[in-house]
Order: C-alpha cells, then structure tokens, then sequence
C-alpha cells in the first residue's frame, strides 16, 4: 500500500471518531451556551420592561403634581407646561412598554387596561383644567382624578408584577439548565473518552500491523530506489564521460585541420580551385564544431547544467557581432544583410556568448534557408519593458502546420536530411527562456519567408531613454574585415602533445609575426621556460604524464613574489562548465575550446598580455 494511503487510512480510522465526537461535545456545549444566553436575553427584557414601567410611574406622578400646583398653587402657565411635558414623557414609556411586551398577549392586555385608565385621567384632568379658569378647585372636585390616577398606578403594579413573575421563572430556568450543563459535560466527556479509548485502543493494534507490512515495503523500495538511483547517477556521468571524451577526440583533429586551413588561406600562391577546397574544408570544420556544440548543449540542457554567467551587456554589441559572423557566407550568396538598430536599446543583463549563440543560430538559418540574391533583415528595437530582436527573410518560408513544430528537437523544414540535425532552434528557445524572455515565429507560407522574434525583459527599473527620438540605424552589408590580430615581436610558448597541433600553432602564429616555439610535454615546457622568458604561453589539457593543470600549478609555483605574472592560455577539448572552472581554478588566465578560431585566439593573446603588463605597472 503506497505511503499516501496508509497514511490516509490510519488518519482516517483513529483520529474521525475521535473529531466527531469532539464535534458533538463542541455541539452540546454550544447548545447550551447558546441556550444560556438566550435565557440571559429574556431576563434582561425583563429587567429593561420593569425598569421602563416605573419610568412611566415617575412620569405619572409628576403628572398629578403639576395639576395639584396648577388647582391649588396658582394657576400658572407653567404647571401645565410641566404637566403636558409630564403626559409627552408618560405616553412614550407607554409606548417602548408595548414594542417591548409585543410577543406576551397576557402583559398586552394589561397595557390596554393602564392605556384606557390613562386616556380617563387624562380626559379628567382636561375638564378640571378648563373649571379652574372659571373659579377656584376644590378637594372634591380632584378626588375622580385622583381614582383614576390610582386605576393607572394600580395597572402599572400589576404588569410589573406580571413581568416579574416572568422573570423569576426565567432566572430558575437558567439556574436549571446551568445545572444540567454543569452535570452533561463531564458526564458525556467520560463516556465519550472511555468509547474512544477502546476504538483508539483497536485501531493501534490494526495499525501496529499494517505500520509493519509497510515498513518492510518501504524498506524494500528504498533499497530499490537507492539501487536506481545509483544506476541513473552512474549512468549519468558515464554518459557526461563519453560526451567529454567524444569531444575531446572529435575537437584535437578538427583543431589541426582548422589552423592549417586558416593557415594555406594565407598563403597567396594558392591556386583558385585549391583555395576553394581549402575554404570548402575550414567551412565543413566549423559546421562540425558547432553540431558538437550543440551536442553538448541539449546534454546539458537534458542534465539541468546549462549555466548563463549573467553581466551587463550591450545588446547592440552583441548582435553585430553575430550577424558580423555570417557576412562571409552571405555574401557567398549575395544575400543582401541590413540590419535596424534602435539608439533607444539600454543594455541587459544576460550572458554576451549565448545572446550572441541565439543571433548567430537564428541568422544562420535565415542565410542557409534563403536563396541567392534574397535578403535578410536583422532589427534591434526596445519595446515597453521588453527588447526585441527580429531576424526576418525573404526565404522559402514554413508551413502553417509546422509553425508548432518549429522548436523542437531534431525538427527540419524538410526530410532531406541536409541542413543540419535539427537542434540550433530548440537551443535557442531554451536560451532564451533562460534569459527570461520568449521567442516567437510568423510565416505567411511557403516561399514567403519567415521571421524570428526573440523577446527580452529589461533590467527592473529601466527608465525609458531620454534622448531624443532618432529612426533606427541601419547597416547594409559592407566588407568583412574580421582578420587576426597582428603579434608582432611577441615570443609565444606553445605546450601540446599532438605534433600537427603544434606544428599548425607555429605556421599561424609566426604568420601573425609571432616567434613561436614548441614543447610535446609539460615537463619539456617548463625547463624552456627561463631560457625562453616567453610573452605568454599556450597549453593543452589532455596531455599525458603531465597534464595542462600540472602544468598551470607548477608555473605559478615559480612566479610566486613576481609583480605580475606569465599569460596563460588553456587550448582545450574540454569545453563543460566544470572543465572552464577547472581551468581557471588551475591558474590558466583564460581558455579556448579546440577547433579554435585564429581571430579568437590571437585577441585572446593580446588581451591577456595587455592585462598582465597593465597589472605589472600598477
């Protein structure tokens, strides 16, 4: 039985009985304080009934005194203004009195009596009061009003007495049923714990069962699961393993067949038709690179391990750049590239490389999907809150049908199978839904093109731009004047176990006017050191014996009390995120993963022997 249920069936047979009799002990106990309050109610009635009665006896017998000022003290006006305010006050007691005694027949009745001995004296008094404007009132004159008067008392005492009698009997119900809850409540609560007792005392025993057939179930699932568990993890890095090692073997030969490709197109001898092999086969090298790339990235997207390394980025930046990327092949097909940047566009926070990952893929597509002479239009715009980039063409467009399709793995807008595997697209959506932000796609049909809109939050707080409105820049495609930078006078180490990687190394470099020098281990690499006294040096990781780290640790070992020290670059296989921390935890100031670019590799040389000379002044 899954743990859920067991739970729910023990909870259920010990603890329900258990709540439904404290629901009905709850219900009796509120019974009776309700009933308590109700009887508190009525006596009060009683008390506010009596108490309004002798208000109206009060005001009755202020009533006789001003008619005895006004018959035998003076005729003033004043008595009869005491004596109508008297009357005003008296008939307004009587009044509450029946509102009050509305649900008593038996007290409505006597009410009536006292109203019509009321309206008799009241009608006396009225004759008396005309008399004496003719001549003095005598005692005898008053002795009917004075019957009357007492016919009003003598109805007031009466109801009074009436509602106390109510009252009395209220007050002795009261005390009879306090006595009875006083008495219940422990009474029923014994009985009550003694049945529950016994239903808690049988249920403990089918539940001490039951406990146990399930303890050894779980027991024996957690077992299982501890087993699958350590099959899945196990599984897991055995998979990262080969991943890592694939890489690492499909990366060192591109990295050769890279660099030496870079290299013949340098060469100014080359005939057209070999230059076009060369170009074809530096161009297939990259596509490889990258469908390894992507490779590792659905791994570490499957693995949750796909990190951003979030900073404050200048979004136009990073779209030259990646549009920058494929001028070369669309020039290839005189496709025409414009891209529409927006001045008002503020930077974001996100990762530069993976922003400029999504640009690339999506502009990718476009220029692959678009026939000779078309067009591609790249647009940077701030929206609102948010900031789009619009990668639009004029290619062979999506069907309707498979506008939802478009995300998913391994998806082609055809079945021939030659436009990649099928991965960029999906890559990028979870880019950028790691970026926060959302992406979109619209096409009319086939043949009409498509368009890519990518959708990214701005910073919390981002005020819009002050500056003045301006239209859009925008870039037609111009001459790609990407080249190597230029190492002029520069002495480079370079540390690899692999021949044609060092061999590649010292063409390129020394083509950029480098003078470069090559070791095949670690331990070789660190005896030239001091003879050499290089600018910077170049290591591999995955080298035999001594490897790249060795290597790191044992250099910055020797630099130790040195104002600044020796550039160190990394040229891996290895590109994981906890390869890269691995890399610069080990000393190296910056890395790059094999088939590496020559443009890349020679900025990464002149940044860092900039920034070690820079701190070496500080």
């Amino acid at each position: 039985m899954p743990y859920r249920a067991f739970r729910l069936k023990l909870s259920a047979g010990f603890f329900a009985p258990f709540a439904l009799a404290l629901l009905m002990l709850v219900a009796f106990v509120l019974w009776g304080i309700d009933n308590q309050a109700a009887i508190t109610s009525w006596i009060e009635h009683s008390d506010q009934v009596m108490l309004r009665a002798k208000d109206a006896e009060v005001e009755l017998r202020d009533m006789q005194m001003a008619t005895r000022g006004y018959f035998f003290i003076s005729p003033a006006p004043r008595h009869l203004t005491h004596f109508e305010d008297a009357r005003a006050a008296f008939n307004k007691d009587l009044s509450e009195l029946v509102t009050l005694v509305a649900d008593n027949p038996g007290q409505e009745a006597l009410l009536t009596k006292v109203t019509e001995s009321r309206d008799a004296l009241v009608e006396t008094v009225e004759q008396l009061i005309a008399r004496r404007s003719a001549g003095p009132i005598t005692e005898a004159d008053v002795m009917p009003a004075q019957d009357r008067a007492r016919a009003v008392y003598g109805g007031l005492e009466d109801f009074m007495g009436a509602e106390q009698q109510l009252r009395t009997l209220r007050a002795a119900s009261q005390r009879h049923a306090y006595r009875i809850l006083f008495a219940s409540v422990p009474l029923v609560s014994i009985i009550v714990m003694m049945i529950l007792s016994y239903w808690g005392w049988r249920q403990i025993q089918i539940a001490t069962e039951q406990f146990h057939v399930a303890l050894d179930n779980a027991e024996q699932a957690r077992a299982e699961a501890e087993t699958a568990g350590a099959r899945a993890e196990k599984a897991n890095r055995t998979k990262d393993n080969f991943l890592g090692t694939v890489s690492h073997e499909l990366r060192n030969p591109l990295n050769s067949i890279l660099l030496w490709s870079t290299a013949l197109l340098r060469d100014k001898t080359l005939s057209e038709s070999t230059r076009r092999g060369v170009t074809a086969i530096e161009r297939a090298v990259r596509v490889q690179s990258q469908l390894i790339e992507d490779l590792l990235d659905i791994s570490r997207i499957e693995s949750g391990r796909l990190r951003l390394d979030v900073q404050t980025v200048n979004l136009a930046e990073v779209v030259k750049a990646g549009v920058e990327s494929m001028r070369a092949a669309a020039e290839a097909k005189a496709i025409a590239i414009e891209e529409i940047l927006d001045p008002r566009v503020d930077s974001i926070a996100g990762d530069p490389g993976r922003l400029q990952q999504i640009v690339w893929n999506l502009v990718s597509n476009a220029v692959k999907f678009t026939p000779k002479g078309g067009k591609v239009q790249i647009r940077l715009e701030r929206v609102n809150s948010h900031v789009e980039i619009v990668v639009a063409d004029t290619g062979k467009g999506i069907e309707p049908a498979s506008i939802g399709s478009v995300f998913e793995r391994f998806w082609q807008g055809d079945e021939s199978g030659q436009h990649g595997v099928g991965l960029g697209l999906s890559i990028v959506k979870e880019l950028v839904s790691l970026h926060g932000g959302t992406i979109s796609v619209h096409s009319e049909g086939a043949g009409k093109g498509s368009t890519f809109t990518v959708r990214l939050p701005l910073p919390v707080g981002t005020a819009p731009s002050q500056q003045l409105r301006r239209h859009p820049t925008g870039i037609r495609t111009g001459e790609n004047d990407g080249a190597p930078q230029r190492l002029d006078g520069l002495s480079i180490l370079v540390v690899d176990d692999d021949v044609d990687t060092c061999d590649a190394l010292q063409n390129l470099l020394g083509a950029l006017g480098a003078s470069v020098t090559a070791a095949t281990s670690a331990r070789t690499a660190l005896a030239l050191l001091d003879e050499l006294n290089p600018d910077a040096v170049i290591s591999d990781i995955g080298m035999p014996v001594e490897d790249g780290y060795f290597f790191a640790r044992e250099l910055r070992k020797r630099e130790k009390g040195k104002p600044a020290g020796m550039p160190l670059i990394a040229l891996t296989a290895f590109g994981r995120v906890e390869d890269k921390v691995q890399i610069l935890t080990a000393g190296f100031d910056s890395h790059a993963v094999k088939p590496i670019d020559p443009i890349e590799l020679s900025a990464i040389l002149n940044n860092c022997i900039a920034a070690r000379r820079g701190a070496a002044h500080l």
